[in-house]
């Protein structure tokens, strides 16, 4: 679903980070000078600001994206990336001492390309990576996004250093005709939202096998609520259900994890 604020300041600020990049690569993901001065040059943003600490070899600076029941933002356009590739966004981030964290991850200009991004509720720095396969309407254009703020529950923030991306490769036929278990690895819970109970369904790659699984529930706080997977699987669709008949009513994320592959989902509950 679009989101009607998110989509009216794109609309603003695309012009800006074309300028300002027209590369492959993210332009200051350090937030910081060659002489350790803080910057945010590259980035266009709303609520973004220097903070004065950084993961262990990143530097003095890193970026704070801090924001009430409005999300803030910043935003980084990179307009080299085309139809069928598949690229990794990954940085260091974690929650600010607010009463909620963020988000992480790639946004199309058009709104109308579902893409993934990754819930920071930890308040330690945690390496994240986002991995997607781009299928481009005309005209759209794929940018990496941070995102600080508390949504329902007030104020919420993000610390964000060494933002980098990498592209892995190209979609294959195959998968174009039959969408590949990688890009689907973490699909909306059903139903949502939910009353007592849902079922959240997922995908193990075959090369992802032997690799640790886990599958867990926060609120928007980042606070733990439940641990449903915590080993391997076999490769394949999967379903698990969650059930929480005395969970509150309000927004919560499921955080897959699959090796160092990392997928959030959002769901609702109105109990």
């Amino acid at each position: 679903m679009k989101n009607p604020i998110i989509q009216a300041a794109l609309t603003i600020m695309i012009a800006f980070s074309f300028a300002q990049n027209g590369g492959c690569q993210i332009v200051n993901g350090s937030f910081e000078t060659a002489d350790g001065q803080p910057s945010l040059t590259g980035w266009v943003n709303s609520g973004g600001q220097s903070f004065a600490e950084a993961p262990p070899g990143g530097g003095n600076w890193s970026i704070e994206i801090s924001g009430g029941c409005v999300w803030s933002h910043c935003c980084q356009l990179i307009p080299s990336i085309q139809d069928k590739e598949i690229w990794e966004l990954k940085g260091w981030a974690k929650r600010a001492n607010r009463i909620s964290g963020g988000h992480i991850g790639w946004y199309s200009t058009s709104g109308d390309t579902p893409l993934r991004d990754v819930f920071i509720g930890d308040t330690v720095w945690t390496h994240i990576s986002v991995q997607d396969t781009f299928s481009l309407s005309e005209k759209d254009t794929i940018g990496v996004m941070l995102m600080g703020g508390g949504g329902i529950v007030g104020w919420g923030g993000i610390y964000c250093d060494m933002i980098e991306i990498e592209k892995k490769g190209i979609m294959s036929s195959t998968d174009q005709t039959e969408r590949s278990p990688l890009h689907s690895c973490l699909l909306q819970n059903y139903p949502n939202p939910f009353n007592a109970s849902t079922m959240i369904r997922f995908f193990v790659p075959e090369h992802l096998e032997a690799d640790a699984v886990s599958l867990k529930i926060f609120n928007l706080r980042g606070q733990h609520i439940r641990t449903l997977v915590d080993q391997p699987l076999q490769a394949g669709f999967h379903q698990i259900p969650f059930s929480a008949p005395d969970l509150a009513s309000g927004m919560y994320f499921s955080l897959l994890q699959i090796g160092t592959m990392r997928l959030t989902g959002k769901m609702i509950s109105t109990h």
